[in-house]
């Protein structure tokens, strides 16, 4: 049932992301997260959705879940801007 809802839901949850060039870019794990990897990246409850915000090695940079607070937010956005500074100095090099 549970996969069901969610092969329901994917398109809007798609949309709701943004734009085709942008699916490949995320992904949803249906199963297979052993009790190692749920303890490695902090994954605590499954009822929850949890954001995670990767680094171009898909290293955990940034964790949350829930109804996030102003910190959070802020902690978020100046992460994903030092991801960006980063790979457009990696980009430079190449």
């Amino acid at each position: 049932m549970k996969a069901f809802l969610v092969k329901l839901w994917m398109g809007s949850l798609r949309r709701q992301v943004g734009g085709e060039e942008n699916h490949g870019r995320y992904f949803l794990v249906r199963k297979g997260v052993s009790d190692e990897i749920r303890e490695s990246v902090g994954l605590l409850n499954s009822k929850v959705g949890y954001t995670y915000l990767l680094d171009a090695d898909c290293r955990i940079r940034w964790a949350g879940s829930g109804p996030s607070e102003d910190h959070e937010r802020e902690g978020l956005v100046k992460g994903l801007q030092r991801l960006l500074i980063d790979d457009k100095m990696n980009t430079k090099k190449r």
